[in-house]
């Protein structure tokens, strides 16, 4: 069994691009906690469960061999004769399979399951990564495209205010045409999930896509690892565990059992939901978490059973429970469930210990040993692993594998440290070691060389949106401000790491109170609130949390199709990255005049560190190397910033803060032209660190690459045009001015 927990530990790794959340299952035996986080971190739409299952079986005991009926049921027999009981949990989330792919590469989607029940389901998966599960070429990964929010006074404001439905997903793999996307092997019905899943928190508790049924699922787990003999138990006529197919697509794995077994008795591990309208609870709650599982109000027998056993159960209405009893089946019918917080949201949580509970009460209706109730070990909800440090000994030095360390380190604004670490050992190590970088008092990386009369400034920022700590309350949530501009429902209730002195703390972008009953897209910014788990504001004091911490959502540099990679921050880690590429293939004994690079901090809240350099630099000609907000994706207008993605270096002639002189843009173009760099010159809104010295007088235009769904955690480059801006900079700062 422990060589296959180790592999099953090494492959979901491998195939979640977020840091393992499993690295400590290699240092201490795995918990229930671990065993749940596993299971909320493997997807499995109606009819496309098989991870599911593979994961369930690699839990179980030697003795038991499950098999697997033409439905994609899992079915565990124990026993034989009357009565008959099965005992079932569900395989399946809510989620999404290809529909259709467009002549243009994008993926179109469709829902298989039962409709959500609310209106912010679909919207919490735009502008999002995902991962399209092929069965040629297995996970292949993705975006939801979003617009950006820097065209946003370009678009209708009823438009902005509209919640996004299933119409608004677009699957963006990289591709330019549907042949591309085929090559990659998907196909019409692969299952398309979000990538950033599991979420372990303080406690014990455990958030992520259908966390309530997978919690369901592992009790039954926990249920046959308490029989944990040389041989199964010997259960007085038939018992039947079963993990049953397609649950949210009319119960047809249920269905399929009942017909197939003719129990007497089902019990049904299952989903609860919050009620709705004015008795909705505002976090989506059902239940109180740890407090024990959810019985059916009117079913006092099984309250009674439980209570024999000295478990404690939360009584509910009947109508809280999703199950619908299949027409066919008269027999008696038990339904439990995990009680459950922010339900049916990509951060649903639960609690480990209630799936011990649960299967405890499941137990006791069935007159069979119970799993204990072990304390969990103690250790820490899992932090993300070492940041970045810069390239690997012997990797190579590609665009790609420069970006990666430096978009990989998070550095909201005023948190530039850790990025700023990782751009200056590459500078000194990797790339240009001749290089004399100095941090000025704002923050700023500032490498100077060359002499002449005319001062050249070529600058790229090192920080990224995010969100920062301004108070922590009562109940140990902490509410957030937003660090740059940004649609705040592009990241509601998805995974964060939040960065505090003890290093990074896991949490989630809780959904808004009352999102059950939402009517408009963006919650409001004191609506926004994170939650670590805790109950109390000291407990979410001892986790290291303070007021001023910054909090990211979860991001890996991921190659899509062709030369196409999508990342939170590539707005502006590839500039950064391409300023760093420039560095490195400069001759400085042939620079013609005074050049900057400078590695800005601050950007995004104000200019800050470009507003500090150019109060010193006088400089002649300022370029800021910053993304180019293109319109390059099906919704957008295309009036403005429609510059494809692989079009090559942009220069951005007009935007929101810089209007460029004429005789600057021709003079790039020759520029560009004399040395063959594919180039093409663009209007977009927004505004870029050139403006702080155009307040001084300063020349200025912008040294771009089409990016789209600007300040997203979807962004997507395409790396030749990443390399056709390197040129362009490495051309304008040796030409002769």
């Amino acid at each position: 069994m422990r060589s296959i927990r180790i592999l099953m530990v090494i492959l979901a790794t491998l195939v979640s691009p977020a840091p393992s959340l499993f690295a400590q299952a290699f240092a201490a035996p795995e918990t229930t906690a671990d065993r749940l986080v596993r299971l909320a971190d493997t997807p499995g739409v109606p009819a496309r469960e098989e991870r599911v299952r593979d994961a369930i079986r690699s839990m179980l005991p030697a003795w038991a061999k499950p098999q697997e009926d033409e439905l994609g049921n899992l079915v565990l027999t124990i026993g034989s004769g009357q009565p008959s009981t099965l005992v079932v949990a569900a395989l399946d989330e809510d989620g999404y399979v290809v529909s259709g792919i467009t002549d243009n590469g994008y993926l179109r989607v469709h829902r298989p399951s039962r409709d959500p029940g609310h209106r912010l389901f679909d919207q919490f998966h735009v502008g999002q990564p995902v991962l399209i599960h092929t069965r040629i070429k297995g996970a292949v990964p993705g975006v939801t495209a979003t617009p950006s929010t820097h065209l946003q006074r370009f678009v209708p404001a009823e438009e902005t205010a509209r919640i996004k439905g299933l119409e608004d997903l677009w699957i963006d793999v990289g591709a330019e045409t549907r042949a591309q996307a085929e090559q990659l092997g998907i196909r019409i019905l692969d299952a398309v999930t979000l990538r950033e899943r599991a979420q372990r928190l303080a406690g014990g508790r455990v958030a992520g896509p259908s966390a309530q049924g997978r919690a369901g699922a592992l009790a039954l787990v926990e249920l046959v690892r308490a029989w944990n003999g040389a041989s199964a138990p010997r259960p007085a006529g038939t018992l039947t565990i079963a993990w049953a197919s397609q649950t949210l697509f009319g119960n047809r794995g249920l269905n399929r059992l009942i017909e197939a077994l003719h129990p007497q008795q089902v019990i049904v591990c299952g989903l609860a939901a919050p009620a709705r309208g004015k008795q909705s609870d505002p976090r989506g709650a059902v239940g109180a978490l740890g407090s024990g599982p959810l019985v059916a109000a009117d079913d006092a027998e099984a309250a009674t059973l439980a209570r024999g056993r000295n478990i404690a159960v939360q009584p509910v209405p009947a109508d809280r429970f999703l199950f619908r009893r299949p027409a066919s089946f008269q027999g008696q019918v038990r339904i439990v469930s995990v009680p459950v917080l922010f339900a049916q949201t990509p951060v649903e949580t639960v609690e480990a210990r209630d799936a011990v509970l649960l299967a405890q009460v499941v137990a006791a209706w069935i007159s069979e040993p119970a799993p204990a109730t072990a304390a969990e070990d103690g250790r820490p909800a899992p932090r993300r692993a070492s940041p970045p440090r810069g390239l690997e000994r012997g990797t190579p030095k590609t665009t790609f594998s420069v970006l990666k360390p430096i978009i990989e380190s998070y550095g909201v604004s005023g948190h530039e440290d850790e990025t700023r670490t990782v751009i200056l050992r590459l500078i000194t190590q990797d790339i240009a070691p001749w290089a004399k970088p100095v941090v000025d008092d704002k923050g700023n990386i500032v490498v100077t060389f060359g002499e002449g009369a005319d001062n050249l400034v070529f600058m790229a920022h090192m920080d990224e949106l995010g969100h920062e700590i301004t108070a922590i309350r009562d109940d140990g949530t902490a509410g957030v401000r937003a660090r740059g501009g940004m649609f705040n429902s592009l990241y509601e209730a998805h995974p964060v790491w939040v960065h505090t002195a003890r290093g990074q703390v896991a949490a989630v972008l809780a959904p808004r109170p009352g999102y059950f009953g939402a009517e408009e897209s963006q919650p409001r910014a004191e609506e926004m609130a994170l939650y670590f788990g805790s109950a109390t504001a000291s407990e979410t004091a001892a986790l290291g949390v303070t007021v001023g911490d910054a909090a990211t959502v979860r991001k890996t540099l991921m190659p899509l199709a062709g030369r196409r990679a999508s990342c939170r921050g590539l707005d502006d880690r590839a500039g950064s990255t391409a300023l760093l590429l420039a560095l490195g293939a400069i001759d400085p004994a042939m620079v013609k005049a005074r050049v900057s690079f400078i590695w800005t901090v601050g950007e995004e809240t104000g200019l800050v560190g470009a507003t500090a350099a150019a109060s010193r630099i006088k400089a002649k000609y300022a370029f800021a190397v910053d993304t180019f907000v293109s319109t390059d994706s099906p919704f957008d207008t295309k009036r403005i910033a429609y510059n494809p993605l692989g079009s090559g270096a942009l220069l951005r002639g007009w935007d929101s803060s810089t209007a460029s002189s004429p005789v600057l843009i021709d003079r790039l173009v020759v520029i560009a032209k004399l040395r063959a760099i594919p180039m093409t010159i663009g209007v977009t809104a927004g505004g870029t660190d050139a403006s702080a010295f155009s307040r001084f007088g300063t020349a200025d235009v912008g040294l771009s690459w089409p990016g789209r769904y600007s300040h997203s955690p979807a962004e997507v480059t395409d790396l030749r045009d990443v390399e056709a801006l390197v040129k362009l900079i490495v051309a304008a700062a040796t030409d002769r001015w």
